[in-house]
């Protein structure tokens, strides 16, 4: 058997099943050859000679168009408490491509208006500084200027709607500032 014979084997297998199931074969098809020929069982290497599956699309998800962030910022009532922490959020996942988990996590002191940077933390104590853009960082002051509710603690963005508490990535809310406070130190 060479390399010629796998190919067409290889080829062979477009058409019999879906892709997912080409490539689990082709996978199975190296693994297999390159213990054969560990083995002896096999006088050349065949392995390389196997071509990969060619995928149909890709797991990448497809970022939003400019006119989509324009109209999706837009939709943000910024008259309202509510739109003005929406606007906010949206404009930190738009600008530093911060995830939910980021955003959430967030604390008044993360913020550090006069170096004009923002901390974020992540896993293992790991911080990382970044620059804060002015339009961030008006978005920002826009909706933490009317003040905030007494047992607010320090989390940036807080639920509209009682119990007062910080945001979770999960759509739920921390309900306890001290713990939050505590875990960090």
């Amino acid at each position: 058997m060479g390399g010629g014979e796998v190919i067409s084997f290889t080829t062979g297998l477009y058409g019999v099943g879906s892709v997912k199931s080409v490539k689990y074969a082709i996978t199975g098809l190296r693994s297999f050859l390159g213990w054969a020929f560990m083995e002896g069982l096999c006088g050349r290497a065949l392995a390389g000679t196997v071509p990969s599956a060619a995928g149909h699309g890709s797991n990448i998800p497809q970022g939003l168009s400019v006119p989509e962030v324009d109209a999706l910022l837009a939709s943000c009532d910024r008259d309202t408490v509510t739109g003005r922490r929406d606007y906010a959020i949206l404009v930190l996942v738009v600008r530093l491509g911060l995830r939910a988990n980021e955003v959430a996590s967030l604390t008044l002191t993360d913020v550090n208006w006069r170096a004009g940077d923002i901390v974020l933390r992540g896993k293992g104590r790991c911080e990382e500084k970044l620059p804060l853009p002015h339009d961030v960082g008006s978005a920002l002051a826009e909706y933490l200027r009317p003040g905030r509710p007494d047992g607010a603690g320090d989390a940036l963005f807080l639920r509209v709607r009682a119990p007062v508490g910080g945001l979770a990535s999960a759509g739920g809310f921390r309900s306890d500032p001290g713990r939050e406070q505590a875990c960090r130190a």
